[in-house]
């Protein structure tokens, strides 16, 4: 299983028995809130 700062632009995961292609990644660190890890698929 990968980690959410594993997951770059161009990488395959498996979600629910179905291949998926990362197209974007971000990750957001606010100073208040806990961290964010935003994706395209």
């Amino acid at each position: 299983m990968k980690t959410g700062k594993e997951l770059k632009p161009g990488t395959v995961i498996k979600l629910e028995n179905d291949p998926w292609l990362v197209q974007k990644a971000e990750f957001t660190k606010s100073g208040r809130n806990s961290a964010i890890m935003k994706t395209k698929l």
